[in-house]
């Protein structure tokens, strides 16, 4: 694995279209080892996130932003933690919204 950092394509969800029911906001998986992921919702509503479209493992608030730096979170020393490539997020909320719902990833060239 290479140590240089690529940028992952962006993924914009349109949150009229939010069920209660999971969605993969990005279909195709992760691109790569993932070091750092954001979610910004610019929508009306709340959602919530998972990583397997089965647990509810993170909630973001209309107009937040979800920001995983693993490496920060990387133990012990000179370990590298990151998100598996291939990972696709999911997301649902309690009705349909306005406004966009934007993923962003950047992940280890291999």
């Amino acid at each position: 694995m290479k140590n240089c950092i690529k940028a992952d394509y962006v993924e914009i969800f349109n949150s009229s279209g939010l069920t209660t029911s999971y969605q993969a906001l990005n279909a195709g998986g992760l691109k790569g080892p993932t070091v750092l992921l954001r979610l910004y919702n610019a929508s009306s509503r709340d959602i919530i996130i998972s990583y397997d479209g089965v647990l509810d493992n993170d909630f973001v608030s209309a107009g937040d932003t979800l920001i995983l730096n693993f490496q920060a979170n990387a133990a012990p020393n000179n370990y590298a933690a990151m998100m598996k490539k291939g990972t696709v997020v999911y997301i649902k909320g309690n009705s349909a919204g306005t406004g966009l719902i934007s993923l962003s990833a950047y992940y280890l060239e291999s």
